[in-house]
């Protein structure tokens, strides 16, 4: 839950979060795509 921490700076480091989250599992992926359209690259 507190392992997953969103800083999105760029599409680069969105790309490795995504793959970070498929590593822990899809629930993760989905959270940081929500985030990924929160916050504005």
């Amino acid at each position: 839950v507190g392992l997953f921490t969103v800083r999105i700076v760029g599409h680069s480091e969105a790309v490795v979060g995504d793959r970070i989250g498929l590593t822990f599992g899809s629930e993760n992926v989905h959270l940081f795509d929500a985030a990924e359209k929160t916050i504005p690259a």
